[in-house]
């Protein structure tokens, strides 16, 4: 007899083979499709006994003990106990179905020998058919089928020699093993859909994650290549122009502020680079005193910044926050060297009632030509503080100036 705990075969999709509900069956795919459970009670273990056998096997009792009731010869011991080793087979049906449909049929020959009419005791041994078709290989069931369709015309003659009788008591063999192959079948069909839904998950997830990789080496390359190359020119040439200016204190300040400034953007990329190559899921850390040696970078002749940074109070501050806290400042700054002509800017960082505030401000003028034109910078700034449940306020404040605000809630990013 095959497992009916058997492995799935291998997906469809895999091999690109169509196979049948006969296949599935065939295969014996599904028959724990049902669960342990056999006719379906939860939490089932191969084989143990449930309230839902227990249930039918109550069930069928209760029917042959009206049969026995209600018909004309009474309730004789005999078939009183032939009845009752039905309803206690049937409760380890699923353990042993052969086994339990053997018993059944002979309880039920019983029963017949002594009864002029079985009635509703026949329900017994349909029950045991049923889980013979809808537990065991279809081979197997079809040769209990044949046996037992000779021995259901061996005891409608005991009784009958009426040809409608035999008919009818093969038909009950064959409608019962044949209810549970097709309730087989379809719980085979209905895993094997299953599998293949989850194969062509597996495929798509992998496909996704296959083009993520994929961009993540070209935005590497891309990295790499252009900007990596670019910024390492500018460090190049800045050390170079040093050698030439010295005496000249602003050009010095000037020069080694572009050099100080690139050799950390190329830090930064090639630490990007890396995430990016190795699909590293981590991102860049920042901490108070990585802000506060950012403003002092950018702060030289061409930008006097008057910073109000207390570090201490910043060390309980939650990574995500620090980092967007880095950006803002950058961005800000990084905004007022291309946009503005003001000489100074003022760099504001706090804790006020749960929220760190950052505020970026110059007094103005703008510039009649700036360095560069509009990107995406205080976009991308609006976009990292709303992830992290904070807002962002900029624009040109009452004077001729401009101001970033970020506020950014404690409590939300921890």
């Amino acid at each position: 007899m095959t497992s009916r705990n058997a492995a799935p075969p291998a997906s469809p999709v895999a091999g690109g083979a169509v196979h049948t509900a006969g296949d599935f069956a065939r295969s014996g795919l599904g028959r724990s499709g049902l669960g342990a459970g056999g006719l379906g009670a939860g939490g089932l273990g191969a084989g143990g006994i449930t309230l839902a056998d227990v249930v039918v096997g109550a069930l069928v009792g209760a029917l042959s003990a009206l049969q026995l009731v209600i018909g004309d010869a009474g309730a004789p011991p005999l078939a009183v106990a032939a009845a009752a080793v039905t309803a206690l087979a049937l409760v380890v049906r699923r353990a042993a179905p052969i086994a339990v449909a053997v018993v059944c049929l002979g309880a039920f020959a019983v029963v017949v020998a002594v009864l002029d009419e079985p009635g509703l005791v026949q329900a017994g041994p349909m029950v045991a058919l049923y889980t013979v078709g809808q537990r065991v290989a279809p081979r197997t069931a079809a040769l209990v089928a044949a046996v037992c369709g000779v021995i259901a015309v061996g005891l409608v003659a005991i009784d009958t020699e009426s040809s409608t009788d035999i008919v009818t008591g093969v038909l009950l063999v064959v409608v019962s093993i044949a209810g549970g192959q097709a309730v087989a079948s379809r719980h085979a069909l209905v895993a094997a859909l299953e599998g293949r839904v989850d194969a062509l998950r597996t495929a798509q997830d992998l496909e996704v994650e296959r083009r993520v990789l994929e961009d993540r080496l070209r935005l590497a390359h891309e990295l790499h290549d252009v900007i990596a190359h670019t910024i390492t020119v500018v460090n190049l040439q800045s050390s170079v122009a040093l050698r030439h200016v010295k005496g000249n204190e602003p050009a010095e300040a000037a020069l080694g502020s572009i050099r100080t400034a690139s050799a950390q953007a190329l830090d930064e990329l090639r630490t990007m680079v890396g995430l990016l190559r190795s699909g590293d899921e981590q991102v860049p850390v920042a901490s108070a005193r990585s802000i506060v040696e950012l403003v002092r970078s950018l702060d030289g002749p061409r930008l006097a910044i008057r910073a109000s940074i207390d570090e201490a109070l910043l060390e309980d501050v939650p990574p995500a926050v620090l980092l967007a806290t880095h950006r803002i400042v950058q961005e800000g700054l990084t905004n007022i060297v291309r946009h503005s002509a003001a000489g100074r800017a003022d760099v504001a960082i706090g804790v006020d009632e749960g929220a760190l505030t950052v505020e970026v401000r110059d007094p103005g003028p703008a510039k009649d030509h700036p360095t560069t034109v509009g990107g995406f910078g205080l976009a991308g700034i609006r976009e990292r503080v709303a992830v992290l449940g904070g807002s962002v306020v900029h624009g040109p404040d009452a004077g001729s100036g401009f101001t970033v605000r970020a506020t950014i809630p404690l409590a939300r990013s921890t």
